[in-house]
């Protein structure tokens, strides 16, 4: 479930470094903190567009709607109607742009929550039908693994109060 290794990340050219730059990431978290009109959205988008499958960038223009109804489907077609807003796996690029982000990938509003619903309970699904097909096979017991969706059901976020700054 998780991957701890460094990647880097091949940033756009720009006039102070005109081939570019590599980042390098030792953590799987890149948080780009800016003004407003600094660029952000656009850096985001254009590193999400680098490679779909490895960068998923969370929007600030987002709805949440809690959907009422949420069903399992196959893992892959869960992660990529996740990623690209379309099951397909026939144009990824294509799809990411035009589905998930409705042309517009700087500033649609974006409503990916049932998706990533629907890819949290794909995933615990899956294991926990491997789990119980690998349990069968043997008298050993061995503890379930966890997935994405135990992890968000066990995590407490609190925020001390003396980290809130005032205006």
């Amino acid at each position: 479930m998780s991957n701890s290794q460094p990647r880097n990340i091949r940033m756009p050219r720009t006039t102070k470094h005109p081939s570019g730059q590599t980042l390098s990431l030792n953590d799987r978290v890149l948080v780009i903190v800016g003004a407003n009109g600094s660029g952000k959205t656009r850096l985001g988008a254009w590193l999400e567009k680098q490679n779909i499958g490895l960068h998923y960038r969370v929007s600030a223009h987002r709805a949440l709607n809690f959907p009422e109804n949420i069903q399992p489907a196959d893992l892959q077609d869960a992660e990529r109607k996740l990623r690209t807003g379309n099951a397909n796996n026939d144009n990824p690029s294509h799809n990411w742009e035009h589905y998930r982000w409705k042309s517009n990938p700087a500033t649609a509003l974006l409503d990916d929550f049932a998706p990533l619903l629907e890819w949290m309970i794909s995933e615990s699904f899956t294991v926990s039908d491997k789990y119980r097909t690998t349990m069968q096979k043997t008298s050993n017991y061995v503890a379930p693994p966890q997935t994405r969706l135990d992890v968000v059901k066990t995590k407490q976020v609190s925020v001390p109060t003396n980290d809130i700054r005032q205006p």
